[in-house]
């Protein structure tokens, strides 16, 4: 037990270094995946280290959300669920049949009640 906590410590000095070493020359760290990947640290670790740093008030770390490859699609298209509600007719009702669901047919079902295999 004693050897492995010695690991986990040395893995958090190591990602420590190597953010504050990075940061003495540069000024950011625009993106903590990358940073990790190219230091060869685990990415779970330097966010850790990163809260750490922030909570002792060595860092100042501010938050990006960026758009994943779904969310880009889903910003360009529309959701499935956009997708499903447009298909939806304004009488109503639609048949199973003539609505295509591909992948997302489980999350849609929250969406629409089912009766005699029409979705409202």
């Amino acid at each position: 037990m004693r050897g492995s906590r010695a690991i986990c410590l040395y893995i958090s000095f190591m990602s420590e270094a190597a953010i504050l070493g990075f940061l003495q020359n540069n000024e950011s760290i625009s993106d903590s995946g990358q940073f990790a990947a190219e230091h060869n640290l685990d990415h779970e670790e330097v966010k850790n280290v990163i809260k750490s740093l922030q909570g002792f008030r060595y860092i100042e770390a501010k938050e990006t959300l960026v758009l994943t490859d779904d969310g880009k699609k889903y910003a360009a298209e529309g959701s499935p669920e956009i997708h499903f509600f447009s298909a939806i007719p304004e009488e109503g009702s639609i048949s199973k049949d003539d609505l295509e669901f591909g992948r997302h047919e489980g999350r849609l079902k929250e969406y629409a009640e089912i009766r005699d295999g029409v979705y409202y």
